[in-house]
């Protein structure tokens, strides 16, 4: 009688430690995500030099000087402007300097303003050479098209010089990457904790290493699932975004950040092949003993 009451309570104790073991498996699965999802964020989509290596995709900044060019030439065509008129206005080592200047400035939060004042002499006097080449008589009110020709293309260049979105991400950067490293170290700090706990609950260390096991395959589930669909599917190559030189830039942006997702995924992935490696050395080590 007593012997059946003392298997009875061992088994509720049991079934009491393998609730409390799968829930902080659960508990430790969802912190490793948001680890996981956070430093994402930070060495993906908020990281500087990811921005930057997207920039570098197909010569983009060759792509926005030849973008910018046709711009001014479409605001020549109905003045009577020609091409040759164009020629040394800007060069593409000037676009890039200009680019890389905007972009550091807009990363910390600040505003660049390119100089366009070599732009528009030079402009104004490829213009005014032509005239002269064709004996036309630049009056008052030629003068007046003009300068407004050369501060609509001085605008083109600042434009080009910019990229959209970057001024946002300025503002949100330093308050983002604060938030994202202090609940980095709190999923951390809780998932030790839980982990602690569950080995003082098992004296086969291997008991527990099987629900870390669950907790780092579930996570590697989680934070790759949807980035792995994403990249497959690739939706969001559909999205239309103008200039050409911009869209290209925001589908290496994007594709970047999801394979950094991926990272995590299969480094959770990793982690659980070798606890499951441990696992099963532990568990021979202790048959192997109990033989001897």
């Amino acid at each position: 009688m007593e012997y059946q009451k003392t298997k009875k309570q061992s088994s509720s104790n049991r079934k009491g430690r393998t609730i409390v073991s799968m829930i902080l498996s659960f508990l430790i699965a969802v912190t490793l995500t948001m680890a996981a999802l956070l430093g994402s964020l930070r060495l993906g989509f908020l990281n500087e030099k990811m921005i930057v290596r997207s920039l570098n995709v197909k010569d983009y900044y060759g792509v926005v000087c030849d973008d910018f060019y046709e711009r001014v030439e479409d605001l020549s065509i109905p003045l009577g402007i020609p091409k040759s008129a164009l020629e040394g206005i800007v060069d593409t080592n000037s676009m890039y300097n200009d680019i890389r200047a905007s972009l550091e400035a807009s990363l910390t939060g600040q505003t660049y303003q390119p100089d366009t004042g070599k732009l528009r002499t030079k402009l104004k006097e490829n213009v005014e050479n032509y005239a002269k080449s064709r004996e036309i008589e630049l009056g008052e009110a030629q003068q007046t098209v003009l300068n407004t020709y050369l501060e609509q293309a001085a605008d083109q260049y600042v434009r080009a010089t910019k990229i959209p979105f970057i001024e946002y991400y300025g503002r949100i950067h330093g308050f983002a990457e604060k938030v994202i490293t202090v609940g980095i170290l709190g999923c951390i700090v809780f998932a030790v904790l839980a982990g602690f706990v569950l080995f003082r609950m098992y004296i086969w260390k291997h008991h527990a290493m099987r629900y870390l096991v669950y907790s780092t395959l579930a996570s590697g589930l989680m934070i790759g699932l949807v980035p792995a669909y994403l990249l497959l599917v690739q939706d969001y190559r559909r999205l239309v975004i103008e200039p050409e030189y911009l869209y290209q830039f925001m589908v290496t942006y994007v594709t970047n950040g999801l394979l950094i997702f991926e990272g995590f995924a299969i480094g959770f992935f990793g982690i659980a092949a070798l606890l499951l490696l441990r696992i099963a050395s532990l568990r021979r080590r202790l048959i192997k003993n109990s033989r001897g």
